[in-house]
């Protein structure tokens, strides 16, 4: 079928499930998240010649700490769905906060 140039072809299940993943990768990439990630902010800077207070570098490391752990379920969630698809008939809807497909008609 052709309109105005362009050209439409039946899609194999293959192609269809790269498309479905592009699609997810392109929704948890707009999605914005409570914690989203970036640069790190709110870390104490230290100057060479002036002492360190133990609580500040710990608090240092506790938000560095939060941000890895952060990314790493962000990731995670990526990682699960990659294999993941809606029936051949559906399309994705939405994923749920248990990182599973919504898929309808």
């Amino acid at each position: 079928m052709t309109a105005k140039g362009l050209t439409t072809k039946k899609l194999t299940a293959k192609t269809k499930r790269h498309v479905r993943l592009m699609l997810v990768l392109g929704l948890l990439a707009v999605t914005p998240t409570a914690s989203h990630s970036g640069p790190v902010a709110g870390l104490t800077v230290f100057v060479n010649g002036q002492l360190a207070d133990a609580n500040e570098v710990n608090a240092n490391f506790a938000i560095v700490g939060a941000a890895v752990d952060d990314n790493d379920a962000r990731i995670t969630v990526l990682e699960n769905l990659t294999g993941a698809s809606c029936p051949t008939d559906q399309f994705i809807t939405g994923i749920t906060a248990g990182a599973t497909l919504e898929c309808s008609p």
